[in-house]
């Protein structure tokens, strides 16, 4: 039994490129609400410089539900439109290992 097979890799990449669609989508809401509060994103990444000098956090602009809801349905929906293109993409060349 191969605990990596073909399946579970492609089901893995499907749930890489849903990560990274929800990160995307994350970070936009984020980067907006920053520039909404007045603030500027830091040459750091993930941070929003305020007004006052300060370096914050960007996920704190980003209420809980907000980033649950982004998870739910961009994540989730991503991966179940990714995973069979994966499907028959990857399985249209593989050969059976019976």
């Amino acid at each position: 039994m191969k605990l990596i097979g073909g399946a579970n890799r492609r089901h893995w990449l499907a749930f890489l490129v849903a990560a990274f669609a929800t990160n995307a989508i994350v970070e936009f809401f984020a980067v907006d609400s920053c520039l909404d509060r007045g603030g500027r994103v830091a040459d750091s990444g993930w941070s929003c410089e305020v007004a006052s000098g300060a370096i914050e956090p960007m996920l704190l602009y980003l209420p809980a539900w907000s980033i649950a809801t982004i998870i739910v349905v961009v994540g989730i929906s991503t991966f179940l439109v990714v995973a069979p293109i994966f499907e028959r993409l990857f399985s249209a060349g593989e050969k059976s290992d019976g």
